[in-house]
């Protein structure tokens, strides 16, 4: 149930919203959208990578994430959660 007021909720803002409103281009007499265009950023120079990254490495990966289903229920206030976020520090 809570879900579903959840969605509600969302879809109820979403729809308050609405699509930009056009307003009167100033001097044209066009419409034209309230937001203006977006300008795409200058690129930037960036340094060029120094060390290889290490190969991905599926069977690890999996063992790590059965090592965090074993914490067990992971809600805040639960020996679970305390155990995940010691784990992800370290």
């Amino acid at each position: 149930m809570r879900r579903i007021v959840g969605v509600l909720g969302i879809l109820v803002t979403l729809a308050a919203c609405g699509p930009a409103a056009p307003v009167r281009g100033v001097g044209s007499g066009s419409l034209v959208t309230a937001f203006p265009p977006q300008v795409a950023p200058s690129p930037t120079r960036t340094a060029a990578p120094t060390a290889q990254a290490a190969a991905f490495d599926g069977a690890q990966a999996l063992a790590r994430v059965a090592e965090q289903l074993a914490f067990g229920n992971r809600s805040p206030g639960t020996p679970g959660r305390a155990a995940t976020s010691t784990w992800i520090q370290a």
